[in-house]
């Protein structure tokens, strides 16, 4: 099993081969040389998928998220503490992104589940005059909402969510309707519920 060596505060930095490699490319990014950052992905690549694939199981998800993470670092690599070992922060942003994709995922599961209650609680109270109507109307409400977030994404991601979520196509049959490979529907599905996510929190909904 292979052993992901996280930031041990205080603990000083081993001048080993790695660590060295690691500096010049570094250094050739803030000389602002524009192929030491791409030398660096491709240095950790392999091993940042590795890391991110057993927590969320599927290779499509760890391909978008193992992109996503070198970008993270991309964008805040003047944050990178010298005095600690480079791939113990790169691993660190990695392993954590990795797990709040599976927070923001299992958050928009549970919209679709509520949404399709909303319905079914809707139908409900129309054939036997529910005795909580102010329950379908909060339901309601809310699956009206999910449903307008929706219609304002890129077509490229509402049309996989509406297929998956509301008319429950399986991927094979996407797959075939869209003419998407199935790896690309399912990263096209976790950017989607990404995007509703940040969305939601934007504007301040919460679901229960």
């Amino acid at each position: 099993m292979q052993v992901y060596p996280f930031i041990i505060k205080g603990m000083p930095v081993i001048r080993t081969d790695t660590v060295i490699r690691d500096q010049h490319l570094l250094d050739g990014i803030a000389a602002g040389d524009p192929g030491a950052f791409e030398q660096l992905m491709m240095c950790y690549v392999q091993s940042i998928h590795g890391l991110i694939l057993p927590i969320v199981r599927t290779n499509a998800d760890a391909a978008l998220l193992t992109q996503e993470t070198f970008t993270k670092v991309f964008v805040n690599i003047r944050q990178y503490n010298p005095n600690y070992s480079f791939s113990s922060w790169l691993y660190r942003i990695a392993h954590n992104h990795a797990i709040d994709f599976l927070r923001r995922k299992k958050f928009a599961d549970q919209l679709f589940v509520s949404f399709e209650s909303a319905a079914q609680l809707a139908d409900l109270g129309a054939q036997n005059d529910s005795p909580n109507p102010e329950e379908v109307y909060i339901k309601q409400e809310k699956a009206f909402i999910l449903r307008k977030i929706i219609a304002g994404l890129h077509a490229k991601y509402r049309i996989p969510l509406e297929m998956r979520y509301f008319k429950e196509y399986t991927y094979p049959e996407m797959a075939s309707e869209l003419q998407l490979p199935i790896g690309t529907i399912k990263v096209r599905l976790c950017r989607s519920r990404k995007l509703l996510h940040e969305m939601l929190l934007k504007n301040n909904i919460t679901w229960s």
